[in-house]
């Protein structure tokens, strides 16, 4: 029916894609300045990959498009759209900035992003969670109210604020092969409601 290309002078990829009614939503990330019809998207500061969202119409025709990150790999890994809300999220390095919101690193490693969108793309809030070995999210629905459920995996100990934090059970190591996680997000802030933790008891195994 048709087909598009988002093309620059670099990496262009994508790694989500949602619709709602006739609307197209895609994520990813991309390595230098690149145009999709009317939207044009900034050189990544460091020279290293950012982090993007767009929104198609019908026709695969631009809408509107924003981007997020820092001076080391920043990616979006996967998206969530409904008539409540628009959440796109996956992992940060650095210092990056989603929004005009400069999120800090809270470890030497990748750290997961969170972003809430209204339908017209702008902002509503952005979060930053993790620890010191890396961690992400890969997963991501809504409940009916639109509260963010997220799934992910994570190295060392994790944090979703305070009193929300879950460690790698392998204590041999401060990180192993890593575990997974589970969580809801509060819709009007991003706050954590609850976390848990999949894992490994019988020794050091991915999940």
């Amino acid at each position: 029916i048709w087909s598009k290309v988002l093309s620059g002078n670099g990496n262009e990829f994508i790694t989500s894609i949602k619709t709602l009614g006739t609307d197209i939503y895609i994520s990813g990330g991309y390595s230098q300045a690149f145009t999709f019809g009317t939207i044009s998207l900034a050189a990544p500061a460091g020279g290293f990959d950012d982090a993007f969202v767009m929104k198609l119409d019908a026709q695969g025709d631009g809408v509107w498009g924003v981007k997020g990150g820092g001076n080391n790999d920043d990616r979006a890994l996967c998206l969530s759209v409904s008539n409540n809300s628009i959440y796109w999220a996956g992992f940060c390095n650095s210092v990056a900035s989603f929004g005009g919101v400069n999120l800090n690193p809270l470890g030497t490693l990748a750290d997961i992003f969170i972003c809430k969108l209204d339908g017209n793309g702008s902002q509503l809030w952005v979060k930053r969670y993790g620890g010191n070995f890396g961690q992400q999210i890969n997963g991501m629905s809504q409940d009916p109210w639109g509260n963010p459920i997220c799934t992910g995996n994570f190295y060392g100990t994790c944090s979703f604020g305070a009193g929300f934090s879950i460690t790698e059970n392998y204590a041999m190591f401060p990180a192993g092969n890593g575990d997974g996680f589970v969580t809801k997000l509060n819709a009007v802030d991003g706050t954590c409601s609850w976390v848990r933790q999949i894992k490994c008891i019988n020794g050091d195994n991915n999940e």
